[in-house]
């Protein structure tokens, strides 16, 4: 069985909400870059469940390139790190 290769990105931006449910809970995520990209983020591990507590937080992310969803691209992060003052912080999720 050959093993599937990922191309990995890495980029920076903010983490912000991108759906909410009914209720109010947040059901979908994206990473908004300098150079004003917008990438949702797939859902369904447990990065994307740390990610909350990093809303509106600027973030290093490692991720592969996902599907298309709603006309726009998205991405599985792999790992991410919070950014503090322009620079990593030793703070590293995976």
């Amino acid at each position: 069985m050959k093993e599937k290769k990922h191309n990995y990105i890495t980029l920076r931006g903010i983490i912000v909400p991108a759906n909410w449910d009914r209720d109010g809970v947040i059901v979908d995520l994206a990473l908004l870059t300098d150079d004003e990209r917008e990438f949702f983020i797939e859902k369904g591990d447990v990065i994307w469940n740390k990610l909350l507590d990093f809303l509106r937080e600027e973030v290093n992310v490692t991720a592969s390139r996902g599907s298309i969803k709603n006309s726009r691209p998205t991405i599985v992060i792999k790992t991410f790190e919070k950014t503090v003052n322009r620079k990593t912080s030793t703070l590293l999720f995976s």
